[in-house]
């Protein structure tokens, strides 16, 4: 009985580490900022996730930008933001997709898509990826 028990002991010593990394790579909560090179210019991005990890897309003084319609998804090592917004003539849809590299840097692909009321066969769209670096809670 005593081996059964020093062995247990031995594979949960083991696998701890595996399993902490595993969960830690999910908390990405704070406010990260990264610029991606877009279109042949350079933009600026500022993301915040709370303590559940919903990401929230910010303006430079950290006010939440607001959407008709966001969603956060994360499964695994992944997090994603999407979000739809429509103005007067104009839709656009932008998406994130992060992971977490370390407990500073998210690397982050990023998509945005804008079509014109009438003008649906010259909808424009770029996209990017870079680095994002955690700035604070």
């Amino acid at each position: 009985m005593k081996a059964k028990t020093t062995l247990l002991i031995i594979a949960i010593a083991l696998f701890m580490p595996l399993i902490a990394a595993a969960q830690d790579t999910q908390g990405i909560k704070g406010k990260y900022v990264g610029s991606i090179e877009e279109n042949g210019k350079i933009n600026t991005y500022y993301l915040k996730f709370d303590s559940d990890g919903y990401a929230y897309q910010c303006n430079s003084d950290w006010t939440t930008k607001s959407f008709d319609y966001k969603k956060t998804s994360s499964k695994g090592q992944i997090t994603n933001l999407q979000w739809i917004n429509k103005g007067g003539v104009w839709t656009e849809t932008q998406f994130f997709s992060m992971v977490k590299v370390n407990n500073t840097l998210l690397r982050v692909i990023h998509f945005r898509h804008v079509v014109n009321k009438g003008s649906e066969e010259k909808s424009w769209f770029y996209g990017g990826s870079g680095n994002f670096v955690r700035i604070g809670d």
